[in-house]
């Protein structure tokens, strides 16, 4: 049997910041954040290097997907918190 070749394509990583968000004002300071209050509850910030996509909720809570490697994903999430 010939061995498998894998690639990574898309690592997901979640994290809370352990307090609530005002998505409003969120996308009203950062206006190239992506918030469309009636289809998603929250701002999408989606950067070019690494191409990734970091999803904010009300909660707290965040979502980051699209980069090839954990600490991609982990950086990504950081700038978008760092902004």
């Amino acid at each position: 049997m010939k061995p498998f070749k894998f690639r990574v394509f898309n690592v997901v990583v979640s994290g809370s910041l352990g307090v609530g968000l005002d998505l409003d004002a969120i996308a009203r300071v950062f206006p190239n954040a992506r918030h469309a209050s009636g289809a998603f509850l929250g701002p999408v910030f989606k950067l070019e290097k690494p191409k990734t996509a970091t999803l904010l909720f009300e909660n707290g809570k965040l979502v980051c997907t699209g980069a090839k490697s954990e600490s991609e994903a982990i950086n990504a999430a950081y700038r978008v918190l760092q902004a």
